[in-house]
């Protein structure tokens, strides 16, 4: 049993490897592609603004995945380490990534309920967590993006939920949204929720997505014991 599951975890590191490298290989061969094309008085995209909106475009792709990359390997060396954790009040936590966030697309109608809720853990972590969630659901949203946040009294843990009217998961694919790179809507579903999923291991919490109503939900719990 231990060999297989060593075997399964070779696997799955190479595999994340070969996504790694492809994920990163695009953006650069579109950036020098593009700055070859100029430099022999081409521009690509019709003008020289346009073209380098795209080196941009591409530029924040690959500095946003090496950051994720990075965040991942801290992770895994948090989850060996028993770190101090404090009182950390994830309602105003939430409040504030909300408001810093909410210019990203203006257009989004935001719906809070967020009941009082002190975790004990880390804030950088737990920052990430909520940036990523955020960010995933603000990006598929239409026009609205919900959450609530709950406490269950006899099960001493948080309930963490985000919504938002975007279109559907296909549902073969909601068991493989936590794998890094998979192919989702409007292309892959990156490396956020993987970050989220590791975050939770530390907190012993527990997540999951499903298309509900007319969209999609994303459910985390957090122990808070």
């Amino acid at each position: 049993s231990m060999r297989r599951q060593l075997i399964q975890q070779d696997e799955m590191q190479q595999s994340m490897l070969q996504n790694i490298s492809h994920e990163l290989k695009t953006p650069v061969m579109v950036i020098r592609s593009y700055a070859r094309a100029m430099q022999d008085g081409i521009y690509p995209k019709g003008d020289l603004t346009g073209s380098i909106q795209v080196i941009d475009e591409e530029g924040e792709r690959l500095e946003k995945l090496i950051k994720q990359l990075l965040y991942l390997t801290r992770l895994d060396y948090l989850a060996t380490r028993n770190k101090a954790r404090e009182d950390v009040r994830l309602d105003q936590l939430i409040e504030k990534i909300t408001q810093r966030m909410d210019l990203q697309r203006p257009e989004i109608t935001w719906q809070l309920d967020l009941r009082p809720v002190t975790v004990k853990g880390d804030e950088e972590t737990l920052r990430a967590m909520i940036e990523n969630l955020l960010d995933n659901h603000l990006r598929h949203a239409a026009s609205v993006l919900a959450i609530t946040l709950q406490v269950d009294s006899e099960k001493k843990e948080a309930g963490l939920k985000f919504w938002n009217d975007g279109s559907q998961i296909d549902p073969h694919l909601l068991d493989q949204v936590f794998r890094p790179f998979q192919k989702g809507r409007e292309g892959r579903f990156g490396l956020g929720l993987t970050i989220v999923q590791r975050i939770l291991k530390i907190y012993k919490g527990r997540i999951t997505v499903d298309n509900e109503g007319a969209g999609v939900a994303t459910t985390v719990t957090i122990p808070l014991s």
